[in-house]
């Protein structure tokens, strides 16, 4: 079978559910089943946010909200690692340590209203 497509755009129900079917048959052992699951939610993604009309931003939001479900994370922080290629390790290292620096005070702003409640 060839390869899934990764970014697929559905015009319409009809066109979302074909993909869909194509991605289950995609799915015959342990890699194409993960394959098949990443290119059919992002099909999904994809045609519902565009029925819904949202902004880049929206769907950005939703995207990290997304991610943040599955994994049961409130707070967390992607590292692009291509951004090595136009910014030092030091300087990439640093953006890290003043997030996790924030959200320590983002924290401790958070037990200190628990407790007042």
């Amino acid at each position: 079978m060839g390869e899934l497509k990764k970014d697929y755009f559905p015009e319409s129900m009809g066109d979302l559910a074909t993909f869909m079917e194509k991605a289950r048959a995609h799915a015959t052992d342990y890699n194409t089943g993960a394959e098949a699951l990443s290119s059919a939610t992002v099909a999904f993604f994809n045609y519902f946010a565009s029925e819904l009309g949202v902004t880049g931003f929206q769907a950005s939001c939703a995207q990290l909200q997304f991610i943040g479900t599955l994994r049961r994370m409130e707070s967390f922080i992607i590292v692009n690692a291509d951004n090595l290629k136009w910014n030092t390790r030091e300087e990439i290292l640093a953006k890290a340590d003043k997030f996790l620096k924030d959200f320590e005070e983002h924290n401790k702003k958070k037990e200190k209203d628990n407790e007042i409640q």
